[in-house]
């Protein structure tokens, strides 16, 4: 009977373009199926009856009820407790949808933000994104998302194949500086010596994982939890595939209008959901320079003002020097115009025109030009 429920549940159709409780428990919770509750399951369960009838997106009252109908089946087969079911029945169903159609597409992360800005909208202005037939037109240019998910992929494969084997091995001089040694190595384990060397950040691996939290809310002690997982296999290998995974994220953008042409957010959205685009946060390095310029122009300074291409010490008003110095560039030491230092990408020229137009101007034409991060205004 296991092994037919199994494969029933392996292929049957739940809606959505989701066969298989695989991609149900992906589409309608974004999770894996061992990563289920109990009302998520019983949802996922309950639909099989009726899949439209009891959809959670289109019907999520009738799924409810459907749901609690399951429960009470686990209750009455010693599978569930009826304290339970008494304190969840009223509980609503939170999904997370993630549409195959989205996934599938030839910009799955752009989709899936503008799917999310879509619902917070809708969900202000009275529609229903599934049932009230909305067309959506984006900037989004197809040939440019193309090369900018290939360039993403062909360039995120190669580099992983650089640290899968600079982390295999203990010496810290790199092997060479030609990427072709790295993709055509073999014969090594990917990352056997930081697994091995970095046992506190393993540990710590460990215990940031939903397993762990799982374990320790059945009352499983710290230790005992975490030798548990360490000594898993399969979960080891999970963690593991998940920890050395180098990401990257790819935007874009129109200068004359602001358009959108392009957007990656990861090297494989079905793999990791995480938008490295629309959600995760990094210095800005040299993006910032144009607010800085933009200030100086402003207020009057000249493109052909000139500053001097060297490295300096500047201490703030708490006591911290900051030393700004070009990338592998100590610095011609001669007059240069600002630009000259813009176009050259001088973190020189740069450092010293942020101290004349003072950092307060410059956050406030990155603020007006769309900034919304905090920006330390320190002079």
């Amino acid at each position: 009977k296991e092994e037919i429920i199994e494969m029933y549940l392996n292929t049957v159709e739940f809606g959505q373009n989701a066969f298989g409780i695989d991609a149900a428990a992906r589409t309608f919770f974004g999770k894996r199926p061992a990563d289920l509750d109990v009302l998520e399951s019983a949802t996922l369960v309950g639909m099989l009856q009726r899949i439209t009838a009891f959809n959670p997106i289109r019907n999520p009252e009738s799924s409810r009820r459907r749901r609690n109908i399951v429960m009470s089946q686990m209750v009455k087969n010693g599978a569930l407790d009826q304290a339970f079911l008494d304190e969840h029945r009223e509980d609503s169903i939170v999904t997370n949808y993630k549409s195959s159609e989205i996934t599938e597409g030839t910009s799955p992360y752009f989709s899936e933000y503008v799917r999310n800005w879509l619902g917070s909208w809708a969900e202000n202005n009275g529609f229903d994104i599934y049932t009230d037939g909305l067309v959506v037109h984006t900037t989004l240019d197809t040939r440019v998302q193309e090369v900018a998910q290939r360039a993403v992929r062909e360039q995120a494969d190669m580099l992983q194949k650089v640290v899968d084997y600079e982390w295999s091995r203990r010496s810290e001089e790199l092997v060479s500086t030609d990427i072709n040694v790295y993709v055509n190595a073999e014969g090594y384990e990917p990352f056997s010596h930081f697994w091995k060397s970095k046992t506190d950040v393993v540990r710590a691996f460990v215990r940031e994982s939903r397993r762990y939290r799982q374990l320790r809310a059945q009352d499983v002690s710290v230790s005992d939890a975490t030798n548990q997982l360490l000594s898993d296999e399969a979960f080891m290998d999970s963690l593991k595939a998940e920890k050395t995974r180098l990401e990257a994220g790819l935007v874009s953008i129109d200068p004359r209008s602001g358009s959108v042409r392009a957007w990656v957010g990861g090297r494989d959205l079905s793999i990791d959901w995480y938008d490295h685009v629309g959600r995760a946060k990094r210095q800005p390095g040299s993006t910032f320079k144009p607010f800085v310029y933009t200030a100086a122009i402003d207020n009057g300074y000249s493109p052909y003002h000139m500053l001097m291409d060297s490295t300096f010490v500047h201490i703030d008003v708490a006591g911290n020097e900051w030393s700004p110095q070009n990338s592998g560039d100590p610095g011609s030491g001669e007059l240069m115009t600002l630009r000259d230092g813009l176009i050259h990408s001088k973190n020189t020229i740069t450092g010293r025109l942020i101290l004349l137009v003072r950092p307060q101007e410059a956050a406030f034409y990155a603020r007006r030009m769309g900034i919304k991060s905090e920006l330390a205004e320190v002079p």
